[in-house]
């Protein structure tokens, strides 16, 4: 009797521990003229050019997202880890796919919608940064641009018009926010000239007022807001693009944009409870 019932304890175990869901992470890159190699060893990297607008670019990178959902288990979930510009593209394909779903179930971006399970957004360019205001607008900057592969890309300006904020407003799947407000990466330059931005002169110098920022991107950027502006300390808050589906989940203090992106542990976290 008793041996019977150590052998119906360790089968329910063992059957637990084969049916055990797991997760498929993708990985989506961000603003680079080389995405190869950028988070490390990682598998299911997602390769595209970063150097385009969001509608030219988003088709190419859902292609590809799918492409690395056919290697994926049978029954795992699958989680997209986009980082900064890749944030952006995951946000305006799975929006796409929450409106095309029902009427385009074919769709790449209904696909993509219907297949994930979460994304976790990685210092996500949602409102762009000012730093590509400067490449998009100033000769001089534009021309240091190009001669490191890196073109004006409007979608990541902070120009309302053109970012994804104000493109798409819900991605029907929860989106953890993890963003970081060191800006000590290139030498502190950039994160200066961010720090400056939507702050006067006087309140910049005599007041130290700085919007809150890493050293690529301002945090109402990073953090989902509905719309741009200042944030004067590391924990003022704002109201998210989706409230339902936008959620603040790491705050990195001591790393800045891309210092994480090959640390295999920091790029898996997760929640316990996810859709």
């Amino acid at each position: 009797m008793r041996k019977s019932y150590l052998l119906f304890i360790f089968t329910i175990l063992f059957s637990q521990n084969i049916f055990a869901v797991s997760d498929c992470n993708i990985y989506v890159h961000g603003y680079t003229p080389n995405g190869k190699n950028y988070f490390g060893d990682l598998e299911r990297q997602v390769i595209w050019d970063a150097n385009q607008e969001i509608e030219k670019s988003a088709p190419i990178v859902a292609s590809k997202i799918l492409l690395e959902m056919n290697s994926c288990p049978k029954d795992s979930k699958v989680v997209l880890r986009p980082h900064s510009y890749g944030a952006a593209q995951v946000h305006y394909i799975l929006g796409k796919g929450l409106l095309f779903h029902e009427h385009f179930p074919d769709h790449d971006y209904s696909q993509i919608y219907k297949k994930v399970s979460s994304v976790y957004a990685y210092t996500g360019a949602f409102h762009g940064t000012p730093i590509m205001d400067l490449v998009c607008t100033n000769k001089l900057t534009k021309l240091i641009g190009d001669l490191f592969g890196r073109e004006c890309v409007h979608t990541i300006s902070t120009n309302n018009i053109d970012n994804v904020a104000y493109k798409v407003q819900s991605p029907g799947v929860p989106t953890h926010l993890i963003y970081s407000t060191d800006r000590s990466g290139y030498l502190g330059t950039l994160g200066t000239i961010i720090a400056k931005h939507l702050v006067s002169w006087w309140s910049f110098v005599f007041k130290k007022t700085r919007n809150q920022n890493d050293n690529t991107l301002p945090i109402y950027s990073t953090r989902g807001c509905a719309d741009k502006q200042l944030m004067k300390t590391i924990d003022s808050n704002c109201e998210k693009i989706d409230e339902n589906y936008f959620i603040d989940f790491v705050h990195e203090k001591d790393r800045h944009h891309t210092e994480f992106l090959k640390d295999k542990e920091f790029m898996e976290l997760k929640v316990s409870s996810e859709r």
